[in-house]
């Protein structure tokens, strides 16, 4: 019997920074995060507040906001 694999919902880039580790265990180069980001239609990282992997694989990038606190991160992990 085949175990289930899973991916736990994790922070990828945040606010400026790389999450290198969590980008290798889940097999997420650097140009996949740029890319998305494009797919955005954002043209700088510096737009961006956070790049997260989903717990379907997908990746989610959340815009940064002058007047919103982001609030939708409560349930994602460092992955170390």
């Amino acid at each position: 019997m085949k175990k289930n694999a899973f991916i736990i919902i994790g922070l990828l880039y945040y606010q400026g920074k790389f999450y290198e580790k969590a980008m290798l265990k889940t097999r997420v180069p650097k140009t996949e995060i740029l890319q998305k980001t494009r797919e955005q239609g954002l043209v700088s990282l510096d737009m961006v507040e956070a790049v997260v992997i989903e717990n379907n694989g997908k990746i989610s990038i959340l815009k940064k906001s002058e007047n919103q606190e982001v609030k939708v991160l409560e349930d994602v992990t460092i992955i170390e």
